[in-house]
């Protein structure tokens, strides 16, 4: 991350980062929604690097949910395609992400118990 002014959240929804992929492309990352302890929301924009030619915009939300002594975490989100023809192998990006995002929430969980 560069660019962070405080903690994430604490400058409230407009608050923004760069986001350096390790293939070194970036992302603005714009917080959106900020209603905690239950959700956040977040657009990234200004993609370069890889992605760039596929993606104009992503959307996403988290959130969180009591599920008895634990917490469900729900990560939703939409890709804008850049292009026509971009919008036609996104789906095939999605499923990538989903593996991604899976990985990710098993590290979370990992991390926490």
């Amino acid at each position: 991350m560069r660019d962070q002014a405080g903690a994430w959240g604490a400058g409230g929804v407009g608050q923004t980062r760069t986001i350096v992929t390790a293939d070194r492309g970036t992302m603005l990352e714009e917080l959106t929604v900020l209603d905690p302890p239950g959700r956040f929301g977040y657009a990234l924009s200004r993609i370069t690097g890889p992605m760039r030619p596929l993606v104009d915009l992503v959307e996403g939300v988290w959130s969180f949910a009591p599920v008895g002594t634990g917490t469900r975490i729900v990560w939703t989100w939409t890709f804008h395609p850049a292009n026509g023809a971009a919008g036609l192998v996104l789906p095939a990006l999605a499923w990538m992400w989903r593996g991604y995002a899976r990985q990710r929430l098993e590290e979370i969980e990992t991390s926490l118990v």
